[in-house]
């Protein structure tokens, strides 16, 4: 029989803290994530540059990844790409396929969160296609 200890629960959670006009303030510092993470942050980067082909905006770094506080072993990437126009031949099986390699080469990470999204729709416009609001 395997021993199936579990580990304890670690304190890395948190509400986002609000202020006084009750919007969020931004946990994150700014800084690029540094380390094993900020490898396989870096390399997720170049697999939506070379994916998007041309229409990558911008991407956006969130949850403990970005704050600094990713745990090896339970810690994911959740990464948005905005784009300008929804990348001709973009299908559904790009995200999960560039997951599983980036999941592949960097065993510590659990998950690839990689959401792309249209800037029109991101910025409130109305001719963007509220059915298009994940491309993938």
């Amino acid at each position: 029989m395997t021993d199936r200890r579990q580990r304890p629960i670690e304190a890395i959670g948190c509400l986002m803290p609000v202020d006084a006009s009750g919007r969020i303030v931004n946990a994150c510092s700014g800084e690029r994530p540094v380390g094993h993470w900020g490898q396989a942050v870096d390399e997720l980067i170049v697999h939506a540059k070379a994916g998007l082909r041309g229409t990558l905006r911008s991407v956006y770094l969130r949850g403990s990844v970005a704050r600094g506080l990713a745990v090896d072993q339970v810690s994911d990437i959740d990464l948005i790409c905005v784009v300008s126009r929804a990348p001709p031949g973009l299908s559904p099986q790009w995200a999960i396929a560039v997951g599983a390699d980036v999941r592949r080469r960097h065993p510590f990470c659990t998950d690839v969160g990689l959401r792309v999204v249209l800037l029109d729709w991101l910025m409130g416009s109305p001719r963007a296609d509220r059915k298009s609001t994940r491309l993938n």
